[in-house]
C-alpha cells in the first residue's frame, strides 16, 4: 500500500506541472435570469439541458433561458438539493423536505399525483440516488433514511420506506448488494469493512459496482470488496464534496474554495485543472461539450467552455495593489498595470500577481497611460505621476528618476503619446510637456501652453508636427505655434478624445459621442465609423497595431483592420462570445491573445478563439398550444382542432458558451422566407385549412442556424370547405342557376313574343290604315275623271271608264281583306288600272308587262297594293307631264332570293319634272315607303325601294325588290 502511494504521489508531481488552465469562465446570476444566486446541484438530461436545482424551485437552461419551476408547477418543494437522470430521462428531485418527485415528457410527478411517491417522506434530505436492477431505484437520506421505489418506462408503480438506516446503495454482480453508512460496508446485510474515517454527507458517491468515497489524505473506491486508493494530495485539502462524472473524472470541492478536477491520464488519476474563481462552491458537472459548471452556494453559476481552456480570468484578489486596472502593456514575460491609485504592478502572462512596482493610495495620482519602448527597454507610465523603470529582461525593473524643474503637477496629465525618436509627450489641462527618455534624468521640458483645456495629444510620425485637441477643435503644433484645423465638418465640432496617427497623412480620431473619424492631415474625413458599427458603446481606449485598429470601451472591444485609408470590421467582443463584462476599461495585445480588463477582473483570451464563429445551437420543441389543448414534446403530425386561427410554441435553442440572443425562425411550406423572432415564447398565426408542413430553425447571435425541424399542422376542413360537399353545392348551384336562367329566358322570350306580337298587331294596323288610305286615293282620281267625263257629255266613254272602275274596285274590296296576294292577281289589278287610264288618256298612254322567263306569278306571294302607287306615280308624272305619247313597262325577275319588279316610262323623268327621289313628294310613295319599312320590321327581310332617272334615255324608273315569298 506505501509503495501505491508513493507512485500516485510521484505521477500527482510530475503531472501538476503540466496540468491545464482552468480557463475563462461565464458567470449567471440574476442579472442573467435567475431568481436566486443560492445553487445547489446541476446536471445534463439526454436532451442536453442542464437542471439546476436552488432554494427558489428547479431550473432547465438551454444556454440562454433559465426556465423556472417551483411548487406551483409541480415540484415536490422549491429547495431542490440533488437531481438525477434515470436511463428513462426522467429527471429526479430530492428536496430539502425529504420529499421526492420527477419531471417526465413535460409533465411533474410529485406526492400530490402520485400515490407511490406519498408514501416517501424520509426524515432528511436526500444526497444519494441509485438505479438499481429489477427497475428499483433506491434513494437515501442524510439522516440513513432510505426508500426503494419500483418503477416502469412509464410511471412509478410502488414504494416502501426500508426498515434499515443507510447513507449509500450499490450493487454488484447479479445478486450481491452493498450498503454503507458513514463508517460501515454492509454486503448483503452482513458487515465486511470499517472506514478509516467516518464519512461527511456528501464526500461519498456509489456509481455502477464502485463506492467512492474522500479521506483526509486521499480518494479511495471500494470494489469487490477491496478498497483501493485512487489519488492523494500532499499537505492539507479539507476536501467536503465529491462528484463522480464518471469512472475516469472526478471534482472535489475543498472548504477553502477550490475545486479540483482529476482526470485519469496514462491509467493513472491526476489532478487536470484547480478552479480558484468561485466563492463558496458547491457541486461541478462537464457537460457533453467537455465544459464545466461548478454552482455556487452565493453567486449563481460559473461556466468553464472547454473551447477556452487556453484563456483566464481573475477577479480582484485583496493582493492586488488597487481595485480597478485603468491600463496595461506587455513588456516581454510581464504585463505592466496601473490602478486607480497610482500603483504599478506586474502580472504574469497568467495572470498571476508578480511584483508591485509602486504602490500609492492617492486616487489623485491615478494611472493614465502606461508605454513600453522595446528599444530602449523602458517603462514609461504617466497620469498623476511620472514614472520610468528600466526593464533587464529577467522580470527585473530598476527605477529611474525623471528630472522635473518645471514642477509639472502630476494630476494634469490626461494624455501621453511616444514618438519614434523617443520622446514622451505629455498632455496637461493646459500644458503640454516633453520627456526626452533617450537621455539620462529624463528631463522635462514645456513644449507649448495655452488657457484652453486640452484633451489628446499624438506626435506625427513623419515631421515635428504635435497634434493636439482642446476645446476649439484639432490643432497641430510646430515650433511652438498652433495651427488650427479648420474644417467645416460637424465631427471638427466634438470633443476630440484620443488621436491616433497609423500611417502619415492619417490620424483616428475619437470622440464621445460621434464615433470616430478617419481624416487627412487637412482635415478631410474619409470614412466615419458610427456608433453603431461601435455597438453603440462610447470609445474610451483606442490603440494602434500595424494595420490593426483596436478600439474598447462600453460595449466591449473591437477591431478594424486597415487597407488605404479606411478601417473594416473585423471582430467584435463582448460578453456573448468572451468577455467577462461588456464594460472594457483598458487592454493590450501580444501575439496571440488579448488581455482585457473589465469591470469583473482581468482576461486573456486566445484571438483565434475569437475569430471563430460559434458552433450551431440545436432546436428543441417543448410545446405546441393553442385555446383548447396543449401537445407536449411535439413531433410528427400535430392534428389540430377545426378552425385553429394561431398556436403558441415554447422552443428551447441548446447551445452553452454564446450568450447571445436567440433568434427563432419560421416558415409554412410554399413560403420562401422564413420569418424571425425571439423566443422561447412565440406565437404562430395559421390561416389555412387541411395541412401544411411547418419549418423551425434557431440561431445565436453569429452562428449557424440549427438543423431545421419539420412539423406536419393538420387542421381539418370545415363542413362547407371539404371538396365533396364544394362539389355538391357547386352542383347544386349550377342545376339552381340554370333552372333560373331556364325560367329568366322563358320569361324573357315569352315577352320578347308578347311585345313581338303586339307590335305585329300594331304593323299590320297600321298595314291595314295605309291600304285603307289607298283605295280612297284611287277613288278619288277615278271620280274626277269620270266627272270629265260627263262634264264632255263623253256617255260612251264615261260608262265604259264606271264599268272597269267598278270592277277595279270590286277587286280592290276583296283585297283589302288580306295583306298578300299573288303576283298574277296584282298584275291583273294593275291591267285593269292601266286600261282605265288608258280609257282617259287614249294614244298617249301604252303600257305592257314583261315577266321573266320560267315565272310562276301564281304561286308567288307579295304585299297588295304596292305595285299600283307605282303604276298611278307613273301616269301622273309620266303621262300627264308629257305632250308625247308614254310608254310604261312594268317587268318583274329573280335576284337571288329576292323579287324584284321595274316600273319605267319614257316621259319627262325626274329632271325635267324638277323632282329628285330625296325631295319628289308624293302620298302614294310616301305610303309604300312606310309599308316597305313596317315589313322589314316584321320580317326581319330587306324591302328596298328605289326611284330614278334612266339616264341617257327619257323617263324615270321605279325599283321595287321584295323578299321572295311562295305560296304554300
Amino acid at each position: 500500500m506505501k509503495g501505491l502511494r508513493l507512485l500516485v504521489l510521484l505521477c500527482i508531481l510530475l503531472m501538476e506541472k503540466t496540468q491545464a488552465q482552468q480557463g475563462t469562465f461565464i458567470h449567471y446570476g440574476v442579472s442573467e435570469g435567475l431568481t436566486s444566486n443560492y445553487i445547489y446541484d446541476i446536471i445534463q438530461d439526454h436532451n442536453g439541458f442542464l437542471w439546476i436545482g436552488s432554494n427558489t424551485g428547479v431550473y432547465r437552461f438551454d444556454g440562454t433561458h433559465f426556465r423556472q419551476f417551483r411548487t406551483q408547477d409541480g415540484v415536490p418543494d422549491n429547495e431542490v438539493l440533488e437531481i438525477c437522470i434515470d436511463k428513462y430521462n426522467r429527471v429526479w428531485f430530492c428536496c430539502f423536505n425529504g420529499r421526492v418527485g420527477f419531471y417526465d415528457k413535460g409533465r411533474f410527478f410529485y406526492p400530490g399525483n402520485s400515490p407511490a411517491l406519498a408514501q416517501v417522506r424520509l426524515m432528511n434530505y436526500s444526497t444519494h440516488f441509485y438505479e438499481g436492477r429489477n427497475h428499483t431505484n433506491h434513494v437515501l437520506g442524510l439522516g440513513g433514511n432510505y426508500a426503494q421505489l419500483n418503477v416502469s418506462a412509464d410511471s412509478i408503480l410502488s414504494s416502501k420506506i426500508m426498515p434499515y438506516k443507510a447513507n449509500a446503495y450499490w450493487e454488484e454482480g447479479k445478486d450481491n448488494y452493498y450498503l454503507a453508512d458513514r463508517s460501515i460496508i454492509c454486503k448483503n446485510g452482513q458487515r465486511i469493512f470499517k472506514l478509516r474515517e467516518p464519512l461527511g454527507p456528501r464526500m461519498s458517491v456509489a456509481k455502477g459496482n464502485t463506492f467512492y468515497y474522500l479521506l483526509s489524505d486521499g480518494l479511495f473506491c471500494f470494489r469487490e470488496g477491496k478498497e483501493r486508493l485512487l489519488f492523494t494530495w500532499a499537505g492539507k485539502l479539507e476536501p467536503w464534496q465529491l462528484e463522480v462524472q464518471s469512472p475516469g473524472h472526478f471534482f472535489i470541492t475543498c472548504n477553502d474554495g477550490k475545486v479540483i478536477e482529476l482526470r485519469e491520464q496514462n491509467g493513472v488519476l491526476v489532478l487536470y485543472r484547480t478552479f480558484t474563481d468561485i466563492y463558496s462552491p458547491g457541486h461541478a458537472w462537464a457537460d457533453k461539450e467537455g465544459g464545466v459548471w461548478i454552482t455556487s452556494l452565493a453567486e449563481g453559476l460559473y461556466y468553464y467552455p472547454d473551447s477556452k481552456q487556453n484563456a483566464r480570468a481573475i477577479r480582484y484578489t485583496p493582493q492586488w495593489p488597487g481595485k480597478i486596472i485603468t491600463d496595461m502593456e506587455v513588456c516581454g514575460a510581464q504585463i505592466i498595470t496601473g490602478f486607480e491609485n497610482g500603483s504599478v504592478a506586474c502580472f504574469s502572462k497568467e495572470l498571476v500577481l508578480d511584483t508591485i512596482l509602486y504602490r500609492s493610495t492617492n486616487k489623485e495620482m491615478m494611472v493614465k497611460t502606461i508605454h513600453y519602448d522595446s528599444a530602449l527597454s523602458k517603462v514609461i507610465v504617466s497620469g498623476g505621476c511620472i514614472l520610468v523603470w528600466q526593464a533587464n529582461g529577467n522580470k527585473e525593473f530598476h527605477s529611474l528618476k525623471v528630472v522635473n524643474s518645471l514642477r509639472l503637477f502630476a494630476r494634469t496629465v490626461k494624455d501621453a503619446e511616444i514618438s519614434a525618436s523617443g520622446k514622451l509627450y505629455l498632455n496637461g489641462i493646459r500644458h503640454l510637456f516633453k520627456v526626452d527618455i533617450t537621455k539620462p534624468g529624463l528631463p522635462v521640458d514645456s513644449v507649448f501652453e495655452s488657457r484652453t483645456r486640452k484633451y489628446a495629444v499624438c506626435p506625427d510620425i513623419a515631421s515635428a508636427k504635435i497634434w493636439y485637441s482642446d476645446m476649439d477643435g484639432l490643432h497641430w503644433l510646430e515650433q511652438g505655434t498652433p495651427h488650427p484645423i479648420s474644417a467645416a465638418h460637424p465631427f471638427f465640432q466634438e470633443r476630440i478624445t484620443d488621436i491616433k496617427m497609423p500611417a502619415p497623412n492619417l490620424l483616428v480620431l475619437t470622440t464621445e459621442s460621434e464615433g470616430i473619424a478617419i481624416t487627412d492631415t487637412l482635415g478631410n474625413i474619409s470614412q466615419l465609423i458610427s456608433l453603431k458599427e461601435l455597438h453603440w458603446g462610447a470609445i474610451s481606449k483606442t490603440k494602434i497595431y500595424g494595420d490593426q485598429l483596436w478600439l474598447s470601451g462600453e460595449a466591449g472591444i473591437g477591431m478594424f483592420r486597415r487597407k488605404g485609408d479606411k478601417y473594416s470590421p473585423v471582430l467584435w467582443v463582448n460578453k456573448n462570445n468572451g468577455l467577462l463584462s461588456d464594460n472594457v476599461l483598458t487592454f493590450c495585445l501580444e501575439q496571440d491573445f488579448l488581455y482585457v480588463v473589465t469591470a469583473e477582473g482581468l482576461q486573456k483570451l486566445p484571438i483565434e478563439s475569437l475569430t471563430q464563429q460559434p458552433d450551431k445551437p440545436r432546436l428543441l420543441l417543448h410545446s405546441i398550444q393553442n385555446k383548447a389543448q396543449v401537445w407536449m414534446n411535439p413531433s410528427g403530425t400535430i392534428y389540430l382542432p377545426e378552425q385553429s386561427k394561431e398556436i403558441k410554441l415554447e422552443c428551447s435553442a441548446i447551445a452553452f458558451g454564446n450568450t447571445a440572443p436567440v433568434i427563432f425562425a419560421y416558415r409554412f411550406e410554399g413560403a420562401d422566407n422564413f420569418i424571425e423572432t425571439p423566443g422561447p415564447f412565440f406565437s404562430i398565426p395559421l390561416g389555412f385549412d387541411g395541412h401544411k408542413k411547418l419549418y423551425l430553425r434557431c440561431r445565436k447571435g453569429d452562428s449557424k442556424w440549427s438543423e431545421e425541424t419539420v412539423l406536419l399542422l393538420q387542421i381539418p376542413v370545415p363542413f362547407l370547405k371539404r371538396w365533396p360537399v364544394i362539389l355538391s353545392l357547386c352542383l347544386s348551384a349550377l342545376i339552381l342557376i340554370m333552372l333560373a336562367g331556364n325560367y329568366v329566358a322563358r320569361r324573357r322570350r315569352k315577352r320578347q313574343l308578347s311585345e313581338q306580337d303586339m307590335k305585329l298587331q300594331v304593323t299590320l294596323l297600321k298595314l291595314h290604315a295605309l291600304q285603307a288610305m289607298m283605295n280612297p286615293h284611287f277613288v278619288f282620281n277615278a271620280m274626277n275623271a269620270i266627272q270629265g267625263y260627263i262634264n264632255d257629255h263623253d256617255r260612251y266613254r264615261a260608262n265604259k271608264y264606271l264599268a272597269k272602275f267598278s270592277k277595279l274596285i270590286r277587286a280592290s274590296l276583296n283585297s283589302s281583306r288580306e295583306s298578300k296576294n299573288m303576283l298574277s292577281k296584282e298584275l291583273e289589278y294593275i291591267r285593269n288600272y292601266l286600261d282605265l287610264e288608258q280609257l282617259r288618256f287614249e294614244d298617249r298612254l301604252s303600257y305592257t308587262i314583261e315577266l321573266e322567263l320560267g315565272l310562276d306569278t301564281d304561286k308567288i306571294l307579295l304585299p297588295v297594293m304596292l305595285l299600283q302607287p307605282l303604276a298611278e306615280n307613273a301616269v301622273i308624272h309620266g303621262v300627264m307631264a308629257s305632250n308625247k305619247p308614254v310608254k310604261i313597262t312594268i317587268s318583274c325577275t329573280i335576284a337571288e332570293d329576292s323579287l324584284v319588279i321595274y316600273v319605267r316610262d319614257n316621259g319627262p323623268g325626274l329632271r325635267s319634272t324638277g323632282s329628285a327621289e330625296g325631295t319628289h313628294k308624293s302620298l302614294g310613295l310616301d305610303m309604300i315607303r312606310s309599308r316597305l319599312q313596317l315589313l322589314s320590321e316584321v320580317k326581319g327581310k330587306a324591302y328596298r325601294f328605289q326611284l330614278k332617272d334612266n339616264g341617257e334615255e327619257p323617263g324615270a324608273t321605279a325599283i321595287l325588290c321584295l323578299a321572295l315569298e311562295y305560296h304554300s
